[in-house]
Parts: C-alpha cells; sequence; structure tokens
C-alpha cells in the first residue's frame, strides 16, 4: 500500500498494527478489538480470524466486540450482552460460541 496512514479508515489502520503485532512475537498481551470485520469481504474475514487465532495461539489475550457470525463461531468462549440498550445494557449470558449463535436473539 503507498497510502498514509491518516488516509487508513479506522478499520483499516487497526488490521494494520494487528499484522505487525502477529510477526512481533510479542506474547502476554491483551488486545481489545470493536467490530474488526466491519467492512471486510468473507474472504478477508477468515484470513482476519486467522490472525486472530494466531495472536491467541502464541499466549495472548484477544477481547474482541463483535455481531458477525463467523467470527462469533470462532472463539473459545462468548459473552453475549443483548438484546438492545436497557437499564442494565441488555441481559448478558455466558455460553460456548454454538450455543449463543443458536439463540434466537442472538447475532
Amino acid at each position: 500500500m503507498n497510502r498514509k496512514m491518516s488516509t487508513l479508515s479506522g478499520g483499516e489502520a487497526q488490521r494494520i498494527r494487528l499484522a505487525t503485532q502477529v510477526g512481533s512475537g510479542i506474547v502476554g498481551a491483551a488486545y481489545v478489538l470493536d467490530e474488526p470485520t466491519i467492512g471486510l469481504h468473507s474472504r478477508d474475514n477468515t484470513r482476519l480470524i486467522r490472525t486472530l487465532r494466531q495472536l491467541a495461539d502464541i499466549g495472548n489475550t484477544v477481547i474482541i466486540v463483535e455481531h458477525d457470525e463467523e467470527m462469533i463461531r470462532s472463539a473459545d468462549f462468548v459473552i453475549d450482552i443483548g438484546p438492545g440498550p436497557g437499564v442494565h445494557g441488555g441481559r448478558s449470558s455466558r455460553r460456548e460460541p454454538s450455543q449463543t449463535c443458536a439463540l434466537p436473539r442472538s447475532p
């Protein structure tokens, strides 16, 4: 890419930083991502999931806020906060990814 960082979208910049982190070999870090799949083609979504899995597999913690079902299904653990806003921010539950995705009000 021949672009200045200031011209990248938030998602593009986030993915470039992730790629840098994977190559660095850092372990014991915590990564928090907010909807990293927004605007991605399904092919790129799969690549991102693979990259995040690599970060976790080498000893990092990866926490993702996401609505994309493929990303949710790839998680080791899911905390579902929903549906919608409310006095208590919706209802929360902890389940395996397949259980969460099977719920009618889940993404």
